[in-house]
């Protein structure tokens, strides 16, 4: 979520930043938060939907710099350049594949 509500004020963080001037209500922007549609620049691959959690669950994991997918890695070995071609509020279309690491 990019903007949340609350009835008191946070502490100060690095993640969060208050939005003066809304009454008597808190609102906050999140400053780590992802657009809705991303393509990190690494993607990595796990052996099982119980690994990818795991992974995820972790403090490590950077979902700015990382995705992960299910299963063999064979089509992530060779960067390709991301081509992103017509774009829209709506949609995008692109063409390419993020770097991998197995």
């Amino acid at each position: 979520m990019r903007d949340v509500l609350f009835h008191f004020p946070l502490p100060p963080s690095a993640q969060f930043q208050e939005v003066p001037g809304i009454g008597e209500v808190h609102l906050y922007r999140n400053l780590e938060v992802l657009p809705r549609a991303y393509v990190p620049p690494l993607v990595r691959s796990v052996a099982s939907p119980e690994a990818a959690l795991r992974q995820v669950a972790s403090a490590e994991f950077r979902p700015h710099e990382e995705a992960l997918v299910e299963g063999p890695a064979m089509f992530l070995q060779e960067p390709a350049p991301l081509t992103i071609g017509t774009t829209s509020p709506t949609a995008s279309r692109s063409r390419g594949c993020a770097r991998g690491a197995g």
